[in-house]
């Protein structure tokens, strides 16, 4: 094999390169010790000193060839690379951001709130927001508007009256 079907068949498979894998394998296969490259060293036993010189400062210009351009195609494979992941991670600022709560609850109001939870879970309701039930009499038996029976509402009704917001 000669330097230009070496180059030649590198240049080829260079340009055919689409991954760093396939690179570190086409560097492992030129560059190695039983490569093209340096098989081309094997040739010299029937050389002149002379042609050794020559055939030797050809090899080694190969040889640097072969390396400036593997980087070179590195670069360009790592730049690839890291414009796909931009692209693929590409922010769309036209989305709405998310909701950001501000500040906390007042731990006073934290408790009412807990201490309300528990007594409408023990089925305790209250009065509708507003009324006074020390103004309604609370008796169980006699005249009907003396009796708790016409002021009292229905749990879902008195939690609907207690959910309006003044």
């Amino acid at each position: 094999m000669d330097l230009n079907n070496v180059k030649q068949q590198f240049d080829n498979e260079l340009n055919t390169c689409d991954s760093i894998e396939n690179l570190d394998k086409i560097k492992a296969h030129f560059l190695s010790k039983k490569g093209p490259i340096l098989s081309l060293f094997s040739s010299f036993k029937d050389l002149s000193k002379e042609e050794k010189v020559e055939l030797g400062q050809q090899i080694n210009v190969l040889k640097d060839y072969v390396t400036e351009e593997l980087e070179k195609k590195r670069e360009v494979l790592l730049d690839s690379e890291l414009d796909k992941k931009i692209e693929s991670e590409k922010i769309n600022i036209t989305l709405p951001s998310r909701k950001v709560e501000k500040g906390s609850r007042n731990p006073i109001q934290l408790i009412i709130d807990r201490v309300t939870d528990i007594f409408v879970g023990l089925g305790y309701n209250g009065f509708p927001k507003g009324c006074d039930d020390d103004e309604f009499p609370w008796e169980r038996d006699g005249e009907f508007l003396k009796t708790k029976y016409p002021y009292v509402v229905h749990a879902e009704l008195n939690a609907i009256l207690n959910s309006i917001q003044d």
